[in-house]
């Protein structure tokens, strides 16, 4: 037991998770321990250790187990079952599983305030938990509500320089970039920054997280350069810190892939998505949308690249775990559908890239209004499928429909407005070349043209 004590004692040393992970299954076999409040610790303790190296499934698995034997040996509401149930609700959010997270960290929270003060460290941080998980899955509304009920409670506790007040102002800046509210995003991440930075120092992880928020917050305003420095900074010191496979790098990877595609680099962009599809598919499960999104990233960036063989296999790849896990009028669905059907367009597929473009304005019509800027695109690629497949009644309507949208969202001076403005009209001049010849057959749709 002492030698497990000194294990637990060591878990703030990071760089000795693996060792500890060891040594604390060596005296579980060791001793006559099973479904003992020991036992139960110490595999809270594994699923700490397997979860900061960056193996959250297996980190699961343990805390799934620890709270099976806490729930047998402790009181209903103690708040060790609380903690655990908070852990567990933590690695479900890592891995992209929101409903089991959201349902663990509420249960977690209930028996924290059933047990303590209102303005409890413990009960700040399981709504922060919940905060964080509503903010990763894209409920900001939600989000912003818990993450100042946190904040009041932190106040209360006249804890506001500790690390929770510090990851609380990180994902309350991180909510606000997602809301088009950045520069209020920014001013509590560079606290966040500062905080962090005190406590521990520039090269912590926690650190580190939160410089990969602000380097997004910054792109997210346009100062491109300065949130690619952030990013590149933070991936810096998560490589340092954490094992190559954690699925905090996937992240940052992830992000500052779309920061180097979107300033034209897509080679670059290719190999960051490349090795965020890599790590997730290694310590996510199968059906993560994380991990769909690399995938879509990747394909999306193929297809800029003229590379569309490996574009439409890497979009495939999302659009699988779409359909496991979001309803079919989900716009991420539409997202991806789009894409594929320009992909399988450019490999002259036009009835296949039909399919797929019609699927994802029939949800586009459902979730975006009229004159949105994706809508229009989606209906020209659209009308350019029914151009190849010799449909070009359908396909002027179409086209006519994205060029209405795309000059009232972008302009009618816009160099891509002006794209479909010329498919317009060469549609009309082939039009017109046929009637002059009096060809029988296409007169019919050349007098609607």
């Amino acid at each position: 037991m002492n030698e497990l004590s000194e294990g637990f004692r060591d878990l703030q040393q990071y760089d000795k998770y693996e060792s500890l992970k060891e040594k604390i299954r060596d005296v579980l076999e060791a001793a006559d321990m099973k479904n003992t409040y020991y036992y139960a610790t110490a595999l809270g303790a594994i699923g700490v250790c397997t979860s900061r190296a960056g193996e959250p499934s297996q980190a699961q698995e343990a805390s799934i187990e620890a709270l099976e034997v806490l729930r047998q040996v402790l009181p209903e509401k103690h708040p060790e079952i609380a903690s655990e149930l908070a852990r567990l609700g933590s690695y479900c959010r890592v891995m992209g599983q929101y409903p089991e997270a959201e349902e663990f960290l509420k249960e977690a929270l209930a028996m924290r305030r059933s047990c303590l003060p209102t303005a409890h460290p413990l009960v700040a941080q399981c709504l922060r938990l919940l905060g964080q998980l509503y903010n990763d899955w894209e409920k900001y509304d939600m989000a912003e509500k818990l993450l100042a009920v946190a904040w009041s409670v932190i106040s209360a506790s006249s804890n506001t320089t500790n690390e929770e007040a510090a990851i609380v102002c990180r994902v309350f800046g991180a909510c606000r970039s997602h809301q088009d509210r950045a520069e209020e995003g920014e001013k509590q991440l560079r606290q966040s920054v500062g905080l962090l930075t005190k406590l521990y120092g520039s090269e912590h992880e926690e650190t580190a997280e939160a410089l990969h928020d602000l380097g997004w917050c910054l792109w997210c305003q346009g100062r491109k350069e300065e949130g690619e420095k952030q990013l590149r900074t933070a991936l810096e010191i998560k490589t340092k810190k954490y094992s190559p496979e954690h699925p905090s790098i996937a992240e940052t990877t992830h992000v500052l892939g779309q920061c180097v595609i979107d300033r034209g680099n897509q080679e670059e962009a290719s190999a960051l998505f490349t090795a965020a599809v890599d790590i997730r598919n290694k310590c996510l499960p199968p059906n993560s949308r994380k991990t769909a999104n690399s995938w879509f990233e990747l394909g999306r960036c193929l297809w800029l690249q003229d590379v569309n063989s490996q574009a439409e296999a890497a979009l495939r790849a999302a659009l699988r775990i779409h359909d496991q896990v979001l309803e079919r009028d989900d716009p991420e669905r539409a997202w991806t559908l789009d894409y594929l059907g320009r992909c399988l367009l450019d490999q002259e597929r036009p009835r296949e890239a039909k399919r797929a473009l019609s699927e994802a304005l029939g949800i586009r019509k459902k979730k975006l209004a009229t004159n949105d800027v994706n809508r229009g695109w989606n209906l020209y690629y659209l009308g350019m499928c029914h151009k190849a497949d010799g449909e070009p009644v359908e396909a002027r309507r179409l086209l006519s429909e994205s060029r209405m949208i795309l000059e009232k969202t972008q302009g009618y001076e816009d160099e891509e407005t002006k794209m479909v403005v010329d498919s317009l009209l060469t549609l009309k001049r082939n039009a017109t070349e046929t009637r002059m010849r009096g060809d029988e057959e296409p007169r019919r749709w050349c007098t609607i043209l």
